[in-house]
């Protein structure tokens, strides 16, 4: 399983926070690139608040749904899902992918495929791209 950096800890409370490659693409960070700018300008500040004072406690913006993941949220509906990165990546935070706010149905569906992603993370040799 190959990983990108998204933003390294800036202090010892900080958090890095890694995205998930799949067959060179970083589905979170595509998302994020491609969303209008409010929603980047509020994860780039949700991602600032991750890596200096590491896991939010607000749940408007980070809340558990169960299974140790974990979902990210904008004020405008973008959601992406993460995990922790345990062992392997201590004090790290691994993105997923990204969506826009779903249904009850529709984020069982996704919770479900980052559980699945988790798996593989946990199971796999992990490789941090460097020039991604």
């Amino acid at each position: 399983m190959f990983l990108k950096r998204i933003a390294p800890s800036s202090e010892f409370e900080g958090f890095n926070i890694f995205a998930i490659v799949i067959d060179d693409l970083c589905q979170a960070q595509e998302y994020i690139d491609n969303s209008d700018l409010k929603n980047q300008k509020q994860i780039t500040a949700l991602f600032n608040l991750i890596t200096v004072s590491g896991l939010p406690h607000n749940e408007e913006k980070f809340k558990t749904i169960g299974d140790d993941i974990f979902q990210l949220k904008t004020q405008k509906g973008m959601r992406i899902l993460c995990f922790t990165g345990g062992s392997k990546l201590p004090k790290s935070l691994i993105l997923t992918h990204a969506f826009n706010k779903p249904k009850k149905k529709e984020l069982r569906r996704e919770k479900t495929r980052a559980i699945e992603l988790k798996h593989q993370y946990l199971n796999e040799e992990i490789k941090v791209l460097k020039n991604f």
